[in-house]
């Protein structure tokens, strides 16, 4: 992780609407500019569509008319209850579409996450929406109703919060149609009744706003029953939902449940989704999936349309890693969710767990974006200033790191906090100065001040975010917490029915205090410990027996516990038997569905509001409490401190559930707070509620998904190298050059850096393409010279690069050049100094020492500390040591490399190059960060280049550094011209990337694996792969385990399986062979 302090609220949550839409203006404007344009639509995938569908047939036939079945899933007629006052509309009347055979769709709204449904309906405003969703079960209406002028077509009253129901005979049980028996022109039918109802909905809401409104689609999408049911039902509700809410699915279910019972159900429903969503999908939408249902869809569609912009709102909270990790399918799930562009949360915290799960769960690095620090550094890196300045002895004072340099340059002090680690003695060699200075800066001639600033920056903040890189595919987290309709929930406390409802309540309980809880009847609500806490109000503070009441309402759940009801139920009975009396009830408990008119009234009249979840998402209540409580008493809230929507109510008096006698203290408190402070609560908790809505929030969705898919975070889409162009380019030229990274390359990453061994396809390749005598052929690794000797030293035609560069064979010779010797190489020492430092703080790390180079690898240490003082580590070099020497900082995967600016692969491959400029041909192949300097390197062609006209180079310094130009013979004579002419045409050079489509890169193709990189070369000398080969202990989706900043490690002991290189030679030379012959007959 970044960081360890939680930043809220974020800067953006305390923007007004109108700011919000203008930002999105202005991002769109940019992205235009840049050339990406947009369609101006925003596609939202649901779980289910906020329609009810019900279909009426004339047909009698009992098969016909469906089959009797539990209520639907979700249900229709109680679900989330009451049903939110933050819907957009009161319940209009079902619309109806009649077919010509006399069936009839009717639709009504859908109760349920309401206020997402509102902030979605309100980008109306700006945007054409798309809502692609289920629709749930459909409902068979009974034929005998009429469909027009029965009561229950009619408009419901305005205070009837039950949503419109289908049409059943009161004898009749409810009914449902299988989705399979829905003709395909009923099924056209129910869009174009969706199409009819969504041109209602804009006209209603453009006439109650007098603003125009944009498009609104609903998509339904058609699941098969057992799927349906089973993904919701079975995985999303028995094994997510608890999960998510700290729960496991043996605490929901039964002893027996198992966690993978209903997985293939939630696959193949995912599935079926990014299908649906593939077929609307247009270039430059913006795509918004929403909820744990969906978490596979992101990675789906990600794999059918590249270049999407997705992003993934989780309106659930997240556990964190040691809980998620108890998920068998954790990494499909993970993988799944980090298809998306932008992963977004409800908190800080639920985002910080699941970078976290990503991390310690997956083994995946975080990836910050958006820091100036780097091109600052590397801009000192190369000033000449201080490329020679030499930094004396480390002094280390407590956890305080001091270095010398040299004459005039004076000292720097660096301080490294050893989080947890207690005293360390200072290695032989260091000097203990007799202070003890506390943390100081980091920073050659900087105060102490900026350094923690400069730090700061660093981590994930406003300037920096941080995301997962999976192959080069970087998804970004963030958060933000849903709102309510705030103008909407305040227009319905002033509806008719709600005020003589209050007035009965006041009247009923007139001498005495009010306090309100209103709860699904979950295990997560926390209803018991409620009731526990009421009853240690009550022992606590005995002078609130017969003043106060408890008024509990618990709504019906989606999966009734039998269990918990009996449980509430027997709390209440021993309460009121315990303290109450003839006169007086302290508790009194309602398991029912709240009408709108009731709701209000009851939370209108409260003294106290108390909402303690043992863990919760989003909980509307609360927000919709603080507006209910604006024109009455402005009453306190009590809140638990584990809900979503708890940072940013921060005025409420937030509690710990489990907590009783803190609950029953808070509870003592609220009720005798004086109006003063009742006053200051609220004025703040109301401002927040009603700034932050959700209006806003689907704004800041918008904006958020743009902003981060912008400029440097967008990657560019690479295509696929296509087989028969890389022939036909391979077959006209002369000569060619091939250039391989070796991990991750021709090999996958592995586990155990001793099985990174060539398979024998890739053997094959090689020895083909080496033993033509038209081809070049080069392996540019970070590996060692023993390694590659060992493992593909037989090659005598390969050319081999070793230490990211410092050394080279030339094809055909067996001594190694090494470029590092004219170089200055006394800064090994001082950064292994540093290196020391932290490996001793820094349990499971270690120093890895090169000729040219020296690693510090962290793979083994706990992966979010070792991540944190990697980057404390990478600080200190970049300011105290690589602005004063010839070096740069390399961030591998779980190491940190320091190595001299004139040794990397660019280098070696402008070398390669610049040695062959006949070569009409260029492969360039590599999956890591250091690739990305051959990748470089190969920009052979400047812009405004003519077509036709050839590229130059001049002599690289890998070049000049072995083999210098002789001096001119005298002051006149002229540099001799070391500038060569190459034969290469600019689409003859293949750089290829090997991971996503969307890794950020210079390479302008790529392949999705190694075993790809291998099969194109098979392809191009006539060869087919034998079969997949993976080496044992590889590594799946990504757990890149590995050293060297390309992730490859020196230090290898386990031999190339001697069967495997016979086999390729065997076959080469059989074929030379047949030459020679065909050649001396």
């Amino acid at each position: 992780m970044d960081t360890f302090t939680e930043p809220y609220p974020s800067a953006a949550e305390g923007l007004p609407l109108p700011k919000v839409r203008e930002h999105v203006r202005m991002l769109e404007q940019q992205h235009t500019a840049r050339g990406q344009p947009l369609s101006g639509r925003i596609v939202h995938v649901c779980h289910y569509l906020p329609l009810v569908p019900s279909l009426r047939r004339q047909s009698t036939n009992p098969e016909e008319q469906g089959v009797l079945s539990p209520p639907p899933t979700p249900p229709t007629s109680h679900p989330d209850v009451p049903p939110s006052p933050s819907a957009d509309v009161p319940p209009p009347a079902p619309s109806q579409t009649t077919l010509e055979g006399g069936a009839t769709w009717k639709l009504a709204p859908r109760y349920g996450h309401a206020a997402m449904f509102s902030g979605i309906r309100s980008l109306g405003a700006t945007h054409e929406q798309l809502i692609v969703g289920w629709t749930g079960d459909i409902a068979l209406a009974s034929p005998s109703s009429p469909s027009s002028s029965s009561s229950q077509d009619a408009p419901r009253a305005p205070g009837d919060g039950a949503p419109a129901s289908p049409d059943y005979d009161d004898d009749d049980a409810p009914k449902q149609v299988s989705s399979a028996s829905v003709t395909p022109d009923e099924r056209r039918a129910l869009e174009d009744a969706l199409t009819a109802h969504a041109a209602e909905e804009e006209r209603r809401e453009g006439s109650e706003d007098g603003r125009a409104v944009h498009k609104l689609t609903y998509v339904p999408l058609w699941l098969d029953d057992k799927v349906a049911h089973g993904h919701y039902d079975g995985y999303s509700k028995q094994t997510l939902w608890p999960l998510f809410h700290y729960l496991l699915w043996q605490d929901v279910a039964t002893e027996y449940a198992s966690a993978d019972q209903y997985w293939s159900a939630y696959e193949q429903a995912n599935q079926v989704f990014a299908d649906r969503l593939a077929e609307v999908l247009r270039p430059g939408d913006l795509v918004w999936v929403h909820d744990y249902h969906l978490l596979l869809v992101p990675k789906m569609i990600r794999e059918a349309k590249p270049d999407a912009l997705i992003g993934l709102f989780v309106h659930t909270p997240f556990p964190s890693s040691e809980i998620f990790r108890c998920l068998p399918r954790r990494r499909e799930i993970l993988d799944g969710m980090l298809g998306a562009n932008l992963v977004c949360f409800q908190t800080y915290a639920y985002s910080r767990h699941f970078i976290s799960t990503c991390v310690r769960v997956c083994g995946y690095e975080t990836a910050v974006t958006q820091g100036p620090s780097s091109a600052s550094a590397r801009s000192r890196r190369h000033s000449p200033e201080g490329s020679r300045s030499r930094i004396s002895s480390p002094v280390i004072t407590g956890n305080t790191l001091t270095l010398g340099s040299g004459p005039g340059a004076g000292g720097s002090q660096i301080s490294v906090q050893s989080h947890g680690g207690g005293g360390h003695s200072p290695r032989p060699g260091m000097r203990r100065s007799d202070t003890n200075t506390s943390l100081a800066s980091v920073g050659a001639g900087r105060s102490a001040a900026a350094s923690p600033a400069r730090r700061a920056g660093r981590m994930m903040g406003s300037n920096r975010e941080v995301g997962i890189d999976v192959q080069g595919h970087v998804a970004l987290v963030s958060h933000c917490a849903v709102g309510v309709d705030a103008e909407r929930v305040a227009r319905d406390t002033l509806r008719p029915g709600v005020l003589p409802k209050l007035e009965a309540l006041r009247a009923l309980y007139a001498d005495k205090k009010i306090i309100v809880g209103r709860d699904k009847l979950d295990v997560v609500k926390g209803v018991l410990q409620k009731l526990r806490a009421f009853e240690k109000l009550l022992q606590d503070y005995p002078e609130w027996l017969g003043k106060v009441v408890l008024i509990q309402v618990t709504s019906p759940a989606l999966t009734d516990s039998p269990k918990l009801e009996r449980q509430v139920s027997e709390m209440v009975a021993h309460i009121n038997g315990e303290y109450g009396s003839l006169d007086f009830i302290p508790v009194h408990h309602y398991h029912q569905t709240l009408k709108k008119d009731e709701f209000y009234a009851l939370l209108s009249v409260a003294d106290l509001g108390v909402i303690t979840p043992l863990r919760d998402g989003m909980n509307t209540t609360s927000m919709e409490f603080v507006i209910a409580q604006q024109r009455t008493k402005r009453s306190p809230l009590v809140l638990s401190e584990f809900m979503g929507i708890s940072q940013h109510m921060a005025e409420a008096l937030q509690v710990n559930p489990w907590d009783i006698d803190g609950v029953a203290a808070a509870m003592n408190r609220g009720l005798l707070m004086d109006a003063a402070e009742k006053e200051a609560r609220h004025a703040a908790l109301h401002r927040v509620v009603t700034t932050h809505t959700s209006h806003t929030w689907a704004a800041l969705l918008a904006k958020m998904l743009l902003a981060r898919t912008s400029g440097q975070n967008t990657a560019r889409m690479t295509p696929f190298v296509p087989k028969e162009h890389l022939e036909a380019h391979y077959a006209r030229a002369r000569k060619r050059l091939f250039l391989f990274d070796y991990d991750g390359t021709l090999t996958p990453i592995v586990k155990t850096p001793s099985m990174a061994v060539p398979s024998e396809d890739a053997l094959t390749a090689l020895a083909r393409l080496s033993a033509d005598e038209r081809n070049i052929v080069y392996i540019v690794s970070g590996r060692d010279q023993e390694f590659l000797e060992q493992h593909l030293g037989h090659f005598e035609r390969l050319g081999m690069s070793a230490e990211h560069g410092g050394f080279i064979r030339e094809p055909g010779a067996r001594q190694w050049v090494n470029f590092t010797e004219s170089l200055d190489m006394s800064w090994m020492e001082e950064v292994a100094e540093i290196f020391r430092y932290y490996t001793e703080r820094t349990t499971g790390s270690h120093i890895e020492m090169k000729k040219s180079s020296i690693t510090w690898h962290y793979r083994a240490a706990d992966p979010e500390w070792g991540q944190f003082q990697c980057r404390q580590c990478q600080d200190l070099l970049e300011n105290n040591l690589a602005h004063k020497r010839p070096i740069e900082v390399l961030v591998g995967k779980k190491n940190l490399e320091v190595r001299p600016l004139a040794v990397n692969k660019g280098e070696i491959v402008k070398r390669i190059l610049y040695k062959n400029p006949d070569a009409e041909f260029i492969f360039c192949a590599g999956d890591d960060k250091t690739d990305e300097d051959m990748f470089r390197a190969l920009h052979l062609f400047p812009p405004g280049l003519e077509p036709g006209e050839k590229a130059t180079m001049e002599a690289p310094l890998s070049v000049t550094l072995i083999e210098p130009p002789p001096p001119p013979h005298d002051e006149d004579d002229e540099e001799p011209d070391t500038t060569v002419e190459l034969s290469v045409a600019r689409e003859a050079v293949f750089t290829t990337a090997v991971g996503h489509s969307s890794k950020r890169t210079l390479a302008s193709w790529h392949v999705t694996t190694p075993e790809e990189v291998v099969e194109h070369m098979l392809f191009l000398v006539g060869e087919t792969p034998s079969r997949a080969q993976t080496p044992p202990g590889g590594v799946e989706g990504g757990e890149d385990v590995e050293g060297g900043v390309d992730g490859e490690v020196d230090v290898l002991t386990t031999p190339v399986p001697e069967s495997r290189v016979p086999a390729a030679l065997a076959k080469v030379a059989e074929e030379t062979d047949k030459k020679e012959q065909k050649s001396s007959l």
